[in-house]
């Protein structure tokens, strides 16, 4: 065999396992925990409880991936977020917070969206993508943290004083 056909006869076997398999990454360990992840999260009731094997997943992911499951990092408000980045598919964020005070005032939202030309991703509720509620989530100086923002429209989806603008820090557990 020539070293032409060698090549094609790879790239013949290549693409069968790729379609067998049903994905090229099948059988890599962080793709796998990325897939099982995102069918956890789907499955969930609760869109940041879900199970995970996030210190796989954070471990595998690229470089500048934001995938993870975070913890608000503000004064005043306790609150999760998870982040899947990565695999096939939009970026998934579930963000959820609650203020320490009397009213216990919540703030939450399912979203989705893609990484922007640079370091940043964009997101948008889900199940009301018209409300005009835009959230970026982008790394920032600091240990494993990223910084929340998003557009007025967004406290549609909160309670008085509760919000999720804010720095939020990475946890591996």
């Amino acid at each position: 065999m020539t070293s032409s056909s060698q090549t094609r006869a790879l790239m013949i076997v290549s693409a069968f396992i790729c379609c067998v398999s049903g994905s090229a990454n099948a059988g890599d360990p962080y793709h796998d925990a990325l897939a099982a992840c995102r069918k956890a999260a789907e499955l969930s009731e609760i869109p940041t409880e879900f199970k995970c094997n996030w210190k796989k997943v954070v471990a595998g992911a690229p470089g500048s991936a934001l995938t993870g499951k975070f913890k608000y990092r503000e004064h005043g408000l306790a609150g999760e977020m998870t982040i899947l980045e990565g695999g096939d598919g939009p970026v998934l964020a579930a963000v959820s917070t609650v203020t320490n005070d009397q009213n216990a005032a919540t703030c939450s939202g399912d979203l989705s969206g893609t990484r922007n030309d640079g370091d940043e991703l964009v997101l948008k509720p889900i199940d009301e993508e018209s409300s005009g509620c835009e959230v970026r989530i982008k790394s920032i100086p600091g240990p494993s943290l990223v910084e929340l923002t998003a557009t007025d429209e967004c406290s549609l989806f909160c309670g008085v004083r509760a919000g999720f603008a804010g720095k939020w820090q990475l946890q591996t557990k």
